[in-house]
């Protein structure tokens, strides 16, 4: 029994029972004759212990005579105790219990320790050893403080929390240990509570995640990485789901389209598409993720995009699937107007070189058909006939004139325009041009220059180049029939590659540039792309040729520069000529022109394919006191002048037969020192130019006057005059 026996002495059976059983038993005791000794039938009740429990007891009981008076002995079986074999079936089972848990705190995956009030380790699971470095052997019992005295304060605030009851967690936190390395950790500690309802230590659990802090770390630097490679990507980059709506773009993708990331986020991509590839799309993707039927994912193709303000332009459009689910796209976008431009300026290029080609065939046969008419029309003047005749004769003149321009215009845009090129003074061109426009313009319109002092020279043909800006000043009056102003301008421009590259044919280097701006109408679009092919003219018919911006391209091209516009409707018009600086200064070269010489009986070589010109040569060439001989080839011309004392040879550069470069290469075997004037309506290119420079044969351009003739054979005689 677990009350003293002192203290159960005077007390009465109502005051040890804790129920009403010992009331059944003393009536049947009393039932009962005293001296047989009988027991009563057992009785089960209720004891009523001082520590307030109240145990099961099997009651019996027999009447008792003694010297005192009858009484009542009483028999109590503590049901609630266990047998001997109960007792041991129950000791194993808490041994099998306490090893159960014993199993499961050491080898439970995370760490778990359990400390008593003083902070001495109870029990402390592998984990917890091993994520520690801690021994098996020799913890128990040890202060936890004493095992880490690096332990911050801050934990020991947590412990003395949970000592008085509070439950603390800590989701991550940064440890160092002893030996410098840092671990992170997640850890919860709370109170154990006693049989007696008190706290009596604390139970703390801990999850080393320094290795998923790690990889956080890595994707975290790498999703950085990412991202600073979108931000910085020139390629426009957005991301749709896979109903189409954007999830994501790059600042690139915002200033392609023109919409801040918080206008395109949520809306369906169809926005920066036009007509028909909007209405296309969502069916499109719809297919796509059913049949897996491809048009653009996985491969690029040139398609158009849409701004916010409505304008459409070119993109390159490549998308890729993303791996996972949901199903996303990652588009890559790139804006190819420039690329476009620079294709649409290649192929005009092309376009105008192979007019180029065509115009120069055209212009070397009216070459030799104007010629020979030039020339007899210049002899009939000579006679000074008077009269009707003297009007006619003039009048033919003009007209040759006229067509000899004409030719030489398109000579000048097939890139083939002939002429003395030395190193021209830029300023002076524009003030001569200047002078004598101020004179034909309207005085509704003001022409202005701007000319700096330092200004580079440029290598080239002082002639060509005042045509060109005369053209580009007459094209700029059209343009402004109210009036207005055109201003020159010219400056020194060096020429990068990246600039260089925006333009077909041009190179880095040192150019002057030209400017011809006007204050007129401006040209529109779809004219800016046909402007410079030759006939091409926007003005009412028989008011223009449609030839003056192609000699303007001619004559560029022809000194190794190229033009660039700027212009918009109704705002003017702006031509930017690029001329390749003068690598270092000559003086210009100015002919005169010849009067008539005397040929003092030297024998003239005459070489042309065309019997007119060869006729109205010799009737040249013999009113000014040459012989003349002739031939209509190469082979013919190699004839004559082994037969006699040739003293001069005219020859022609196409020719059918044998061609005129080897003609010439002969004629100088045949004599080292012999007088070639090579003449054409085309200006020499390829091989043919490298035999002139190599023999330094000069060069005539037809159609020529007859004064033009002379003084070149005056020259062959006399390189150096003076």
């Amino acid at each position: 029994m677990a009350t003293p026996a002192d203290l159960l002495v005077g007390r009465t059976t109502g005051e040890l029972f804790a129920d009403d059983s010992h009331r059944e038993v003393a009536a049947q005791v009393g039932q009962l004759p005293p001296e047989h000794g009988l027991l009563t039938g057992p009785v089960v009740g209720r004891l009523a212990r001082a520590d307030g429990t109240s145990p099961r007891v099997e009651v019996t009981a027999t009447s008792l005579a003694a010297d005192r008076g009858p009484g009542i002995l009483w028999f109590l079986r503590d049901l609630d105790e266990p047998t001997d074999e109960q007792q041991r079936a129950t000791e194993a089972a808490l041994v099998a219990s306490q090893h159960r848990l014993q199993l499961f705190v050491e080898y439970a995956p995370a760490a778990l320790a359990m400390f008593d009030r003083d902070m001495r380790y109870i029990v402390a699971s592998r984990r917890w050893r091993a994520d520690y470095r801690l021994p098996d052997a020799g913890l128990i019992g040890r202060s936890h403080y004493d095992v880490f005295p690096q332990i911050p304060d801050e934990w020991k605030a947590a412990h003395r929390r949970a000592l008085s009851g509070e439950t603390v967690t800590a989701e991550e936190d940064r440890f160092v240990q002893a030996d410098g390395a840092v671990r992170w950790l997640r850890w919860e500690v709370r109170p154990w509570i006693g049989p007696g309802g008190h706290v009596e230590g604390i139970v703390a659990f801990s999850e080393d995640i320094t290795e998923r802090k790690m990889s956080e770390e890595k994707l975290r630097d790498r999703d950085h990485r990412l991202q600073a490679v979108l931000d910085t990507a020139t390629d426009g980059i957005l991301t749709i789901d896979g109903r189409g709506t954007v999830e994501s773009v790059n600042p690139s993708a915002e200033r392609l389209f023109g919409y801040p990331a918080a206008e395109l986020v949520g809306r369906n991509v169809c926005v920066l598409m036009p007509p028909p590839y909007a209405a296309e799309h969502d069916g499109y993707l719809a297919r796509y993720l059913r049949t897996g039927e491809r048009r653009i994912i996985g491969f690029g193709r040139e398609v158009s995009g849409r701004r916010k303000d409505g304008t459409v332009f070119p993109i390159e459009l490549a998308v890729t699937e993303l791996p996972g689910t949901p199903r996303r796209f990652t588009g890559f976008i790139r804006d190819i107007t420039d690329r476009k431009q620079l294709e649409a300026r290649f192929l005009r290029a092309q376009r105008l070189e192979s007019l180029g080609a065509l115009a120069s065939g055209v212009a070397h046969d009216l070459n030799n058909v104007l010629t020979p008419v030039l020339m007899a029309v210049k002899l009939l003047l000579k006679d000074k006939p008077g009269g009707t005749r003297q009007a006619i004769l003039e009048t033919a003149l003009a007209s040759i004139e006229r067509g000899t321009g004409i030719v030489r215009q398109l000579l000048a845009f097939g890139g083939g325009v002939p002429g003395e090129k030395a190193a021209v003074v830029v300023a002076e061109v524009v003030r001569e041009v200047v002078g004598m426009m101020e004179h034909t313009l309207p005085k509704s319109i003001t022409l202005a220059s701007d000319l700096p002092a330092d200004l580079w020279s440029v290598t080239g043909d002082v002639t060509q180049l005042s045509q060109l800006l005369v053209n580009l000043c007459v094209n700029a009056r059209d343009a402004m029939p109210g009036g207005g102003e055109i201003r020159i301008a010219a400056e020194n421009f060096p020429v990068d590659a990246a600039y260089a590259a925006r333009y077909p044919g041009a190179r880095p280097g040192r150019y002057v540039l030209l400017t011809v701006a006007d204050t007129g109408t401006g040209i529109p679009p779809q004219v800016q792309e046909r402007m410079f092919d030759p006939f091409f003219t926007t003005k009412p018919f028989g008011q223009g040729t449609g030839l003056g911006l192609a000699t303007v391209q001619g004559i560029v091209k022809a000194h190794g520069g190229f033009v660039t516009v700027y212009s918009e409707v109704g705002r003017g018009a702006k031509f930017l000529i690029h001329l390749p600086a003068a690598a270092e200064a000559e003086p210009s070269v100015k002919p005169g022109m010849a009067a008539s010489l005397p040929g003092r009986g030297r024998l003239v070589l005459v070489v042309d394919d065309e019997p007119a010109v060869r006729l109205m040569a010799r009737a040249t060439l013999e009113e000014a006191g040459y012989r003349v001989a002739d031939a209509g080839d190469g082979e013919a011309a190699l004839a004559a002048y082994r037969a006699g004392e040739v003293d001069a040879v005219v020859l022609d550069m196409m020719m059918p037969g044998l061609d005129t470069p080897t003609v010439i290469r002969r004629l100088r075997q045949l004599h080292p020192t012999a007088r070639i004037l090579a003449v054409s309506g085309l200006h020499p290119t390829g091989q043919a130019a490298a035999v002139l420079r190599e023999f330094a044969v000069p060069f005539l351009t037809k159609p020529f006057t007859d004064d033009a003739l002379l003084a070149a054979l005056d020259r062959l005689h006399h390189p150096n005059p003076g």
